[in-house]
């Protein structure tokens, strides 16, 4: 964002003395006409040099510091491309409307992520619904043998139960109290009835 200074410079590089000093004076002199106020002499070209410096010195305290970025002020002064004068008396005027149409942009991008937010909650809501109703389902109806295969799909590869110290002692005691049954019960590939 552009300095004081930075406005300052740029209008001097925008309105160099060598080309717009007459400009000044004749802007001037336009103006006093229309006032009935006396003209300034032409001659006087060391008056129109301090005058084009004043003029800077008007646009940069027009300027608010780190507001606007040397791009747009130059935008700016390209609208008044010959017309030293009008871009310091017009600089106020653009500051408001550039403001105004910044709160604007604002507005409208904070309503778009607004928007983004409320579908993407949406989209989460559906999922976590398509996920957790059937498994409601099942616990309601008392069915929890199956819910295990329907959490994971049509796959072949079910989610089991996690296996645990508990579970592997209770099968043990099943299968010892069984006549005929499988002495040999591999979990994740161990023996878990070898003594």
């Amino acid at each position: 964002m552009a300095t004081q200074k930075q406005a300052w410079a740029l209008y001097r590089r925008f309105f160099p003395e060598s080309r717009f000093a007459d400009v000044v004076v004749k802007a001037e002199a336009d103006d006093k006409t229309n006032h009935n106020e006396p003209l300034l002499n032409d001659s006087n070209h060391s008056h129109s040099a301090s005058r084009l410096s004043e003029l800077a010195n008007q646009f940069a305290e027009s300027v608010p510091a780190d507001e606007f970025s040397t791009a747009e002020l130059q935008g700016y002064l390209l609208m008044c491309k010959m017309k030293p004068v009008e871009a310091v008396s017009g600089i106020a005027e653009w500051i408001e409307q550039e403001r105004a149409e910044k709160r604007e942009r604002e507005e409208r991008e904070e309503k778009r992520k607004e928007k983004l937010r409320e579908s993407r909650l949406k989209a989460k809501t559906a999922m976590v619904a398509e996920l957790v109703g059937p498994l409601q389902r099942h616990t309601a109806s008392g069915d929890t043998s199956s819910s295990s295969s329907t959490l994971s799909g049509p796959s072949s590869n079910p989610v089991h139960d996690p296996v645990t110290p508990q579970t592997t002692h209770l099968v043990n005691a099943q299968l010892e109290n069984q006549p005929g049954a499988v002495k040999s019960l591999k979990i994740n590939g161990v023996n878990t009835l070898d003594s």
